[in-house]
């Protein structure tokens, strides 16, 4: 059997599996009966995997305890040639003590190069992690690092040993992910994300997952300042949704994106908060010199963008005349007919683009807005899939310019937003009419 194909989903077969040799093991264990009855012998069948170099070990939703961890973690050898190391435990039950046995447990690894950690969901205390994070600044072949913490009531004490932990590996990290996702992080664990941020010049991958806190601002600006040293960046995930930011973060924002020229992917959610036309200005001033962008997704939903504010991500776009796949979010904003002209103006000289998904939701476009939109669409020569989020009868897809498109060859409808199967049915008529259409695909 190939190394690749070793995947288990029952402790069972596991058990039956020959170990002589076994170098990569993934262990989905979510939907196993009973794990928490059979830790021991898991464990044991672990010890005898020697020569394992990647082990991944998915728990999600056993509720695992402290006691779990500790007895599967213990006793297991040093295992001196695992180099990537992935252990799923959202949903569980782990707190300080089985935290630090995973963390001693690490520094055995003399090898580990990836280690991917996942706690979402776990505990109601910020100091559970400390140790674990502290150890995880002892290694020292480390390179891609993903440690998730998300929706564990954590405050902005996590992110001083988070922080140094980071400084510490800094001249290790090409890939690096945190989550700290619908948690209670404020001004002050901004700035500490912020300095350790400054401090990754090596970087080419950063996923920022700080959604659902209340960073503000400050925060949020020293964290940007940090991203301005990040300049050999190639792929940014930078996830703010509802964190209470206003034109000031927006502005610093923008001026730390606009030193990510080296940006090939980039991913900026930014809905619900407190953008106004200047902020998103600003952002999009930043935005222009991220000209070797393939891929982006931008995320300004539930804000204060305006027709200046399409303006401005207009003229972005057109500075990224490279751009595949594109992805628009702009439901629930003050975006009129001017603005839509404005936007899609410029959204013409993406030539390249083969794939586009976007919402227009609850704005002020009337029929001649979108069919504005509907000319700029027929115009992207190389535009081969569209993906629309719909609500209502909303006008979308029923001018001449869309109905005779012989580029779009296949139409997602996201219908959730309608509330009556009338409704969803007006939208599938319409898209039906759209000649030179291949597949429809209605979520």
């Amino acid at each position: 059997m190939e190394q690749q194909n070793n995947k288990f989903y029952n402790l069972e077969e596991f058990k039956q599996f020959d170990k002589t040799g076994l170098t990569h093991l993934n262990l989905d264990l979510s939907q196993c009966y009973n794990l928490k009855d059979n830790i021991d012998i898991l464990s044991n069948q672990l010890s005898q995997c020697s020569q394992i170099e990647t082990l991944i070990l998915d728990f999600e939703g056993q509720y695992l305890k402290d006691i779990d961890l500790i007895t599967l973690i213990q006793d297991l050898p040093q295992f001196v040639s695992l180099s990537t190391l992935q252990i799923n435990l959202i949903q569980n039950r782990i707190h300080k003590k089985g935290a630090a046995v995973l963390g001693q447990f690490l520094t055995k690894c003399l090898k580990l190069s990836n280690i991917k950690l996942d706690f979402y969901l776990n505990c109601t205390n910020s100091n559970v992690f400390t140790e674990l994070i502290e150890a995880i600044g002892s290694l020292k072949g480390v390179q891609q690092l993903e440690i998730m913490l998300g929706n564990n009531e954590t405050k902005d004490d996590i992110t001083f040993p988070l922080s140094k932990t980071l400084c510490n590996l800094s001249n290790q990290l090409t890939t690096l992910i945190i989550g700290l996702s619908e948690n209670q992080i404020g001004f002050e664990g901004g700035n500490q994300i912020g300095i350790a941020i400054s401090n990754q010049q090596n970087l080419k991958n950063l996923e920022l997952w700080l959604y659902k806190n209340q960073i503000g601002d400050q925060g949020v600006s020293s964290i940007a300042t940090g991203l301005a040293y990040c300049t050999q960046l190639t792929s940014l995930v930078f996830n703010l949704y509802q964190n209470e930011v206003s034109h000031v973060g927006s502005h610093q924002i923008g001026k730390g994106l606009g030193k990510c020229s080296n940006l090939q992917k980039l991913e900026l959610y930014l809905s619900k908060n407190k953008i106004s036309e200047k902020g998103t200005q600003s952002i999009t001033i930043g935005l222009k010199n991220c000209t070797l962008v393939t891929s982006m997704i931008i995320s300004f939903n539930e804000n204060n963008v305006g027709d200046e504010g399409a303006l401005g991500i207009g003229l972005a776009l057109a500075s990224c005349s490279n751009i595949l796949y594109l992805e628009l979010w702009l439901q629930i904003n003050e975006i009129s007919d001017q603005g839509m002209e404005s936007l899609s103006k410029h959204l013409k000289n993406c030539i390249q683009i083969k794939s586009l998904k976007f919402n227009l939701n609850h704005n002020k476009i009337t029929d001649e807005g979108y069919q504005i939109l509907e000319s700029c669409l027929q115009d992207l020569p190389k535009l081969f899939s569209l993906g629309c989020w719909l609500s209502s009868f909303e006008k979308l897809l029923k001018s001449p310019e869309i109905v005779n498109c012989r580029n779009i060859k296949v139409l997602t409808l996201n219908t959730s937003f309608c509330q009556y199967f009338e409704q969803k049915f007006y939208h599938k008529r319409k898209a039906l009419k759209i000649k030179r259409l291949v597949k429809l695909i209605i979520e």
